[in-house]
């Protein structure tokens, strides 16, 4: 379970599979408590890329099903779109297949234990609609 910290509530045991094996028949995130990691992953490498000038910069981000899960997490010049075009990243987790809904590079995942419970994208070079979707 300290394996699983912050995230403890998504635990499998081995009779179900562990969790890896869980992760591919059950719902694990269902709080969706991993945007926290996928929103302070995404700053720091915003921060890392812009330096000094990244409290002068603007994104747009696009979250599956829980915006409001994620965005109490946001730092001021991210701003919630519902946009898929729009959205300069996209933080899903993997309830529903939100990690498969969009198309992105892959920035950063939140992982537990083999299990994948969320993802980053950067869609920064997505701005076609014809390239928005998989």
């Amino acid at each position: 379970m300290a394996r699983l910290h912050p995230d403890e509530y998504v635990y499998y045991n081995r009779y179900a599979g562990g969790m890896k094996s869980a992760a591919k028949r059950f719902e694990l995130d269902y709080w969706a408590n991993s945007f926290a990691e996928a929103v302070d992953a995404l700053e720091d490498k915003l921060r890392g890329q812009y330096g000094p000038d990244f409290d002068n910069q603007s994104f747009k981000i696009r979250v599956c099903d829980s915006p409001f899960s994620a965005s109490y997490y946001f730092p001021k010049n991210f701003q919630l779109t519902d946009s898929d075009f729009q959205a300069d990243f996209y933080i899903a987790f993997t309830r529903y297949g939100c990690d498969k809904q969009l198309l992105g590079e892959e920035v950063y995942r939140v992982e537990r234990m083999g299990a994948l419970l969320a993802v980053v994208l950067d869609r920064r070079h997505l701005k076609s609609p014809a390239l928005a979707h998989r």
